[in-house]
């Protein structure tokens, strides 16, 4: 009987060897903090959304007047859908640029 209670009395101190020992040596310990970075959201200020409003409204005004699905694709991308792909990807390489040059 003596022999189970010195093999519990073993592992209680393997246990406190391991997990009390190596804390109460390395004395203070320093809090990490953890800071979130901030999340990034897209700011759409008044002027693009106004230029997506009529972006939209140009598309679907451009579709009403030349029908594209009536045999007028063509003329439609040129004039509808043309212009508004072609705005949007200049504002974008020119915000690039803006980017990279400050």
């Amino acid at each position: 009987m003596g022999s189970g209670i010195n093999e519990i009395a073993l592992i209680a101190l393997i246990a406190f060897a391991i997990f009390f020992i190596p804390r109460m040596r390395a004395g203070k310990r320093q809090e990490v903090t953890f800071v979130k970075p901030a999340k990034k959201t897209l700011a759409v200020h008044g002027r693009v959304r106004l230029a997506i409003f009529l972006s939209i409204l140009w598309i679907i005004a451009a579709a009403f007047f030349f029908e594209p699905w009536n045999k007028n694709l063509i003329t439609f991308c040129y004039i509808g859908a043309g212009p508004v792909f072609l705005g949007w990807g200049l504002s974008w390489v020119v915000a690039g640029y803006k980017k990279y040059r400050r």
